[in-house]
């Protein structure tokens, strides 16, 4: 049984190994911007419907249902869309499409053009999600998959909170529409990051301190 000591080691060593990847180490810093740039739509999708568009429940519960099946749509387009592009710039895509939507969306409050926007939201990270996690396992040795998995949901997941807690500061300021906007806006701009990456994920490789790690736990289980 691992000790809360043993989880926190394992979680470094999952930061560092993704530190030392060419590919994850400039994309994790981005993921966290792209989490937290999403964050507004999740908080304020309700003050949207309400304020905004003027409509009910039943307007509220299409937006969750455009963005579920634009998701399930991208997941499945997912493994078709990476063969046939490169990694980058099928990520410079997804994000340049939900980044305008969502500006689309802040500009335009018709229910409408914001069910639209939400379905091409939900597809672009459908595929975006579905593809990049697939291909990071493929390149991840199952010794070393629970540490960088760990890694990078626990790095993404601490983005929301901040993300949340700046929409909530930010509707005291500005109209809901230029938060979604601004936060559209950054989307589209982190697609420009991934410009000169590398164009493919390539096979995580264990440093000499981790395989050690990884012998002696494999030493001490038998």
């Amino acid at each position: 049984m691992r000790t809360l000591g043993q989880f926190w080691a394992e979680l470094r060593e999952g930061q560092h190994l993704i530190w030392l990847h060419p590919f994850l180490r400039r994309a994790l810093p981005i993921a966290l911007v792209v989490n937290m740039a999403l964050m507004p739509l999740n908080v304020l999708d309700v003050v949207w419907v309400r304020r905004v568009l003027h409509l009910g429940p039943l307007a509220y519960a299409g937006f969750g249902a455009a963005l579920l099946v634009g998701m399930i749509g991208g997941s499945m387009l997912a493994s078709r869309v990476f063969k046939r592009l490169v990694v980058t710039t099928t990520i410079i895509l997804c994000l340049a499409v939900s980044g305008g939507s969502l500006v689309l969306l802040s500009r335009v409050p018709l229910f409408s053009v914001t069910i639209g926007c939400l379905f091409g939201i939900g597809v672009s990270f459908g595929v975006l999600n579905t593809g990049l996690a697939t291909l990071i396992q493929q390149a991840t040795p199952k010794a070393l998959l629970g540490r960088v998995a760990g890694a990078l949901m626990t790095a993404s997941g601490v983005a929301n909170p901040f993300g949340a807690a700046i929409a909530g500061f930010a509707t005291e300021r500005w109209p809901v529409s230029l938060i979604l906007g601004v936060a559209g806006l950054v989307l589209a701009a982190a697609s420009a990051l991934f410009i000169g990456a590398p164009r493919t994920i390539e096979p995580l490789e264990a440093d000499s301190a981790s395989k050690e790690s990884l012998l002696g736990q494999g030493e001490a289980s038998t």
